[in-house]
C-alpha cells in the first residue's frame, strides 16, 4: 500500500473498512472478488477503504441517504 496521501484519514478509514468487509453484503462481495482475482490482504482493504470514501462522498454531494440497492455487488 502506498504511503502517499494523508496518512490520518488512511488511519482514520482502516477499521471501518474492516467492518465494511465483514459485516457489509456489498463491500464483502467487492472484497471476495478481488481475493478469487489473487489480490493480497492489504490491497483489499485499501480498496474497501477508497470505496467507502467514495460512497460517502456521493451521500454527502447528493445529501440522500445510503441506498443499498445502489451498491448491490459495488
Amino acid at each position: 500500500m502506498s504511503k502517499v496521501g494523508n496518512g490520518r484519514l488512511r488511519r482514520a478509514m482502516y477499521f471501518p473498512a474492516m467492518t465494511a468487509l465483514r459485516f457489509n453484503s456489498a463491500a464483502g462481495a467487492f472484497g471476495d472478488r478481488l481475493k478469487e482475482r489473487g489480490k493480497e490482504k492489504m490491497v483489499v482493504i485499501g480498496a474497501a477503504m477508497r470505496k467507502l470514501l467514495h460512497i460517502c462522498y456521493g451521500v454527502l454531494k447528493s445529501g440522500r441517504s445510503f441506498d443499498p440497492s445502489l451498491h448491490p455487488g459495488t
